[in-house]
């Protein structure tokens, strides 16, 4: 894993080796082991590499990497599982390679096939590759948005970047806030890309390229998405019994490559299913998996001691790390500067304490993330279940009901959905305002922005296109929060945690094989007898007792219903005086409402506290 950046001139400004230099040692943390910039043509392209090794950890695989020729050049950040297949087929063909590394398979394979080599690469990345001969640029970004990219397009100049703060070092950079960003912030803890919290900053999506050619032409496109990979796959009736098998070879496929690595491999374990079938597969292939887990001492939410039942069984080599309020409080602050947006999502606090941990140990681990989206993990789908039977029956008693607890207190997220449910007819409709209709009310009374603002915008168009691949609302909403939620919470809060520890994190269950094997599978075999994670839970029993396999899901979270005005309280109360507030353009009065609201103990808002928190330290740090 790495840090890149690549800079190229439309109108012969040229990117000089001093702010190139700056702009990488920016994302330093993310590559320790070696950082080079290089400038072609007098600089009208830069490009600039920070290396965290992995594989082939020679001096040979450092980039930025070119052909011998010097024609072609790249940077690259992630990994390519099937990068010794790749080699063979380019070997059969003629390619001579000088390295063991997937970063110049990755460059020969572009400099044969192009923009098709996209389709061929089953892996993690984002990467900048520059065609002398036949003048161009190609940016990409992996499938499903494991590795991030960002880019600033001025009428003189583009320049891709793995994070958002080497662009803002920039000429002519205007620190503008995006105002709808900021409102997707407040409401849903994160930024969606392909906004970014800056105006003149966007995002590389999921699963898509852009290709600018030395006159200047940009031209993007979609080499992949969950619509047409659903499409394409043949969805066949099976059996439990072969949905099983066929589900459980593809997992451990995936997790066998990306064990693949020339360092240490670890994994995260916490005590749910996701982690633990990672661990159970992973130590059949290593005898030493060393495993890493965060607690707390606040029962309901300590998950340590199933964490470390589980590595008893599997046999890993457990290690865990119990936080506290004051260990929070004094990391905080760190947290927020590794977030180069405002981010609010309070689990990145122990992610980047675990990765942190972890990093004196191992330098890859592998992760349990994407589990809860693929096979129902997450309690708003089952709620959504019965959301949808009183949505058919639509009684007016309820209508009534709702109307009159709308008007009487901020609505808690359950009301929102039927509300908003309840007023539109289409199940696509209803799942757009579903999502928007979250926590605006509670925006609306922080100045945050009125929730028509968001609509009008148009920003929910993602969400829309898992619907249209969606055979019901709850598969709707899975396939919404594969393109939405997670790439722009989840992945970027575990990318951002790691890697400011100079620790890879892999996803074997958003591995090729994996994705498109969980597409193929029914929701009665994901979801049965209101529990999610049916067919997954079924492989788990092969590695645990059944008694492991119906606990509660917990995750890495943080205590903050409770902690934010106790342990925490004058840590958030400083956050949110009203000096600081009236800076970040916010209304102090409806704040003191909310934190009234939640200080009652009758309703928890840290939902909407924490990611307001975070908001305003970014603006204090000098946004």
């Amino acid at each position: 894993m790495c840090g890149i950046i690549a800079y190229f001139s439309f109108s012969g400004m040229p990117i000089t080796g001093h702010l190139i230099e700056q702009m990488n040692h920016t994302q330093r943390l993310r590559g320790p082991d070696h950082s080079e910039q290089v400038l072609i043509e007098d600089g009208k392209i830069g490009l600039a590499h920070t290396r965290l090794s992995i594989i082939d950890l020679s001096s040979q695989a450092n980039q930025p990497m070119c052909t011998s020729d010097k024609k072609r050049w790249i940077v690259f950040n992630g990994e390519i599982y099937n990068f010794k297949q790749v080699r063979e087929k380019l070997s059969g063909a003629g390619a001579v390679f000088r390295t063991r590394s997937d970063t110049e398979v990755l460059l020969e394979a572009l400099s044969k096939w192009g923009i098709d080599a996209l389709e061929m690469v089953e892996g993690i990345f984002s990467f900048a590759y520059v065609d002398m001969e036949k003048g161009y640029l190609l940016a990409a970004r992996d499938r499903v948005g494991v590795k991030p990219l960002a880019y600033l397009k001025t009428n003189q100049f583009i320049c891709f970047a793995s994070t958002l703060t080497p662009l803002t070092l920039l000429p002519g950079f205007s620190r503008e806030i995006d105002q709808i960003a900021k409102f997707e912030m407040l409401t849903s803890k994160y930024v969606v890309s392909p906004r970014s919290i800056y105006k003149q900053i966007r995002k590389v999506e999921p699963g898509t390229w852009m290709k600018i050619s030395f006159s200047g032409n940009v031209s993007t496109g979609e080499y992949w998405s969950l619509k047409t990979c659903k499409k394409a796959l043949s969805i066949k009736a099976r059996n439990e019994i072969s949905g099983i098998n066929a589900l459980k070879f593809a997992l451990k496929n995936a997790v066998q490559r990306q064990l693949t690595a020339d360092v240490p491999v670890g994994v995260f374990l916490s005590g749910g299913i996701d982690s633990a079938l990672m661990a159970a597969i992973a130590s059949e292939y290593d005898g030493n998996l060393k495993s890493f887990t965060v607690g707390y001492k606040e029962p309901g939410v300590d998950e340590s001691e199933d964490a470390r039942a589980t590595a008893k069984i599997l046999g890993t080599n457990h290690q865990e790390l119990i936080v506290t309020p004051d260990q929070v409080i004094d990391i905080a602050q760190s947290v927020f500067r590794v977030y180069d947006e405002p981010f609010g999502d309070a689990s990145a606090i122990p992610t980047y304490l675990v990765s942190r941990f972890a990093s004196q140990q191992v330098k890859v681990v592998l992760s349990g993330d994407g589990g809860d989206e693929q096979f129902f993990g997450y309690s708003r789908y089952h709620r959504m279940a019965l959301i949808g039977r009183l949505i058919r029956q639509r009684p007016d008693w309820l209508k009534k009901i709702l109307l009159l607890l709308d008007k009487a207190r901020p609505r808690p997220v359950v009301w929102h959905a039927l509300t908003a449910a309840l007023g539109f007819p289409d199940e696509e409709t209803r799942y757009t305002h579903y999502l928007l209709d979250n926590f605006a009310c509670l925006a609306e009374l922080a100045g945050g922005g009125p929730a028509s603002t968001l609509w009008q915008c148009g920003h929910y168009d993602k969400n829309s296109r898992g619907h249209l691949a969606a055979d019901s609302l709850q598969e709707g909403m899975m396939l919404a929060d594969i393109l939405n939620y997670l790439p722009d919470d989840c992945l970027t809060k575990v990318d951002r945690a790691s890697m400011a520890n100079s620790v890879e994190v892999r996803v074997p269950l958003l591995d090729e094989y994996v994705l498109n094997e969980s597409l193929t599978i029914p929701i009665s075999m994901k979801w049965r007898a209101g529990q999610g994670k049916y067919i997954t839970r079924r492989i788990l029993e092969e590695y645990l007792p059944k008694a492991y396999l119906n606990r509660p899901k917990k995750g890495f979270g943080v205590p903050l219903n409770k902690w934010l005005f106790n342990e925490m309280g004058d840590f958030t109360m400083a956050l949110l005086t009203k000096k600081n507030l009236e800076k970040a353009d916010l209304d102090y009065t409806g704040v003191q409402k909310i934190i009234k609201h939640h200080r009652s103990g009758r309703y928890d808002h840290q939902y909407f506290l924490w990611p307001l928190c975070c908001y305003v330290s970014w603006i204090l740090a000098g946004a």
